[in-house]
């Protein structure tokens, strides 16, 4: 029998993601997991079902009246979780960067009509370039078609090749990898320990693993 009162907002904490329990402190609710304890992501670790009690008028005591009751699940659960990410990064880098010379046209597309306002007229001004194009349409004056304004950037490239070396390699792989869990580690987490490993080197890239242990509060609320 499910008691009818008291059913604002009826939650469970469960686990955010997998991880091993150091510390649970329970608010509100029934505990569903211990210290020590390996639990998986959408696990129950406090439930919001709890044995409705009321006091014995005649001893005082708290009795258990048989019937359940809905509350909100509260605490805090604390748990070492991992991450672990791959990159890998070329041992000789070859590509193509900007030299920091530019040119910006300003352009209009009417309908098959393309004006030049301003800038390059005929072609690109450099050999090696990147274009990045932005665009807006607007409603220009009493034509009946939309006019598409037309800002055309070129970039003047050059080639280059740099040779980072095995450990330079290796050192550009762990930033990247780092870069990714960067993002999946939340920001109030505590970093207990980093390990990074190569993995291997095949033919110009070098791979390597890193792997992150964390301290954090991994419940979060699950209504039902």
């Amino acid at each position: 029998v499910i008691d009818e009162q008291n059913k604002e907002k009826p939650a469970h904490l469960v686990a955010a993601k997998d991880g091993i329990i150091e510390e649970i402190l329970v608010l509100s609710g029934n505990p569903r997991a211990s210290v020590g304890d390996t639990v998986q992501k959408g696990q129950v670790l406090i439930s919001g079902i709890v044995s409705l009690k009321e006091i014995d008028k005649e001893t005082g005591e708290l009795i258990d009246t048989g019937l359940l009751q809905e509350i909100e699940a509260k605490g805090i659960v604390r748990a070492r979780v991992w991450y672990e990410a791959v990159a890998d990064a070329p041992i000789v880098e070859t590509g193509k960067k900007r030299t920091g010379a530019k040119e910006e046209q300003w352009s209009l597309q009417v309908g098959e009509k393309f004006i030049i306002l301003t800038g390059p007229r005929s072609s690109p001004p450099y050999t090696n370039f990147e274009e990045v194009r932005e665009s807006r349409t607007i409603n220009w004056r009493n034509l009946n078609m939309p006019v598409e304004v037309i800002q055309t950037i070129f970039y003047e490239v050059e080639p280059f090749r740099r040779n980072w070396g095995q450990d330079g390699a290796a050192n550009n792989a762990k930033r990247l990898a780092l870069k990714i869990l960067d993002a999946k580690i939340p920001e109030n987490a505590i970093v207990l320990e980093r390990k990074f490993e190569v993995i291997n080197q095949i033919g110009n890239a070098v791979k390597v693993r890193v792997f992150i242990e964390t301290m954090e509060d991994i419940g979060e609320n699950q209504r039902f």
